[in-house]
């Protein structure tokens, strides 16, 4: 399923940038098909589980920024290549 989002994926359409919110993460095979697709096409696909949801939404209701979940795990899939 991480290809056919993939192939959404295009710099004059959707853009090279996607999210997907999962309940539990994803297996090996879809962890090793999001490196390849940012290493070969330079499409970013970021997964939130149910973790970082609920931080997204404690530090919205505590008046923080729900986008530094979003840039952490950014940061974190960089530094795992």
């Amino acid at each position: 399923q991480v290809l056919q989002i993939a192939n959404y994926l295009k710099s004059h359409g959707a853009g090279l940038f996607a999210i997907i919110a999962t309940r539990k993460g994803v297996d090996g095979g879809a962890e090793l098909t999001i490196r390849e697709q940012w290493i070969v096409n330079n499409k970013m696909i970021i997964v939130l589980d149910d973790t970082d949801l609920e931080n997204m939404l404690l530090s919205a209701s505590s008046g923080g920024d729900p986008n530094k979940v979003i840039g952490q795990a950014i940061e974190d899939f960089r530094l795992s290549i």
